[in-house]
């Protein structure tokens, strides 16, 4: 009886460790311990929203675990409170301070509770990492998520794929045509494909132009396409004469 009576207390002492927190973005999108999240400007941040599943209310905090490529003092955020500048290895809100941010069992914060956004800075380099670390105050080792707010001004997100286009000249073709792929696209597979559907062509590129011959096509329409990072960029109709 008692290995029983003392196997229950560790089950409940285990899920009352358990983590309790989770965060998504402002569009529904789980942030799990250990994903970088990117943006490539500097005047769109990360909204998270926090659910506290427990059933006691929270006290949560803010622990910036590292800053990589820049000082931190471009860096706009709230957690509760909002500040401007950040210190590699600080907590927010200060725990020696006098305001606390609490979340309500079973409650979701604000959208204006937490959120990020890193302004770009003279000396800056292109790409700067934030590792940031939200727990609930006096249980950081087991009810917390940790991620990676990370600036890229190289990256091509799905927002930006949506506005880009590639292009083909000489369309119609005769000899031999080019297809030309937005420039921040580093590397990218080019398909062609005939009216049927069949693939004529499969190429990797890692340069932003194709050059093909038109031998071996037959005269008539096909479609090309130009895919980078399993996404479909642009698609357009090619003619051959």
């Amino acid at each position: 009886m008692k290995k029983q009576l003392l196997f229950f207390v560790f089950i409940s002492l285990s899920l009352s460790l358990w983590a309790q927190i989770s965060i998504t973005d402002i569009n529904g999108n789980q942030i799990n311990n250990d994903d970088t999240v990117t943006f490539n400007n500097d005047t769109e941040g990360l909204v998270t929203l926090i659910t506290n599943s427990s059933a006691n209310q929270i006290e949560l905090r803010l622990k910036s675990v590292s800053i990589t490529g820049a000082r931190g003092d471009g860096m706009e955020f709230c957690i509760g409170a909002c500040y401007y500048g950040m210190t590699e290895g600080a907590v927010y809100p200060d725990p020696a301070g006098t305001f606390h941010y609490y979340l309500d069992a079973g409650a979701t914060s604000a959208e204006t509770d937490v959120h990020f956004l890193h302004h770009i800075q003279d000396g800056d380099p292109k790409v700067t990492e934030y590792v940031l670390k939200i727990y609930e105050d006096g249980n950081e080792a087991n009810n917390y998520v940790q991620f990676v707010y990370k600036y890229d001004a190289n990256y091509v997100g799905i927002k930006d794929i949506k506005n880009l286009q590639m292009s083909i000249y000489p369309n119609p073709a005769t000899d031999y045509f080019t297809v030309t792929v937005p420039d921040n696209i580093n590397e990218s597979r080019i398909i062609i494909s005939n009216i049927l559907g069949k693939v004529e062509k499969n190429v990797l590129t890692d340069k932003n132009k194709g050059f093909f011959k038109t031998d071996g096509f037959s005269p008539g329409i096909y479609f090309v396409s130009v895919i980078s990072d399993g996404l479909t960029i642009d698609t357009k109709k090619l003619i051959i004469r």
